[in-house]
């Protein structure tokens, strides 16, 4: 999900795309949909928070590898000037 500030800003900035894609390591997808499918939406933070912290604990010895949690590719077709920028 697009976060409402980052809405606001292209609501601002007048940016218009012509192709959008979110992009998310497959790793990442698999545990989201592990998550999803067997715990109650109203934990899924806590527990994914407490992973986080035990992560370390229970493979910190293991080598690790950069994951990209989630990235949005946009090729932008018209940029009008933010209407911030232009009130400066």
């Amino acid at each position: 999900m697009v976060s409402s500030g980052y809405r606001q800003f292209i609501k601002e900035a007048k940016i218009v795309f012509s192709k959008q894609s979110f992009e998310a390591d497959p790793d990442v997808l698999v545990v989201v949909r592990f998550m999803q499918d067997n715990i109650p939406a109203a934990r899924l933070i806590s527990v994914s928070r407490a992973v986080n912290e035990l992560a370390p604990l229970l493979w910190g010895q293991h080598e690790r590898e950069p994951v990209q949690s989630l990235s949005l590719s946009a090729t932008p077709v018209t940029s009008v000037e933010s209407t911030r920028a232009a009130a400066i």
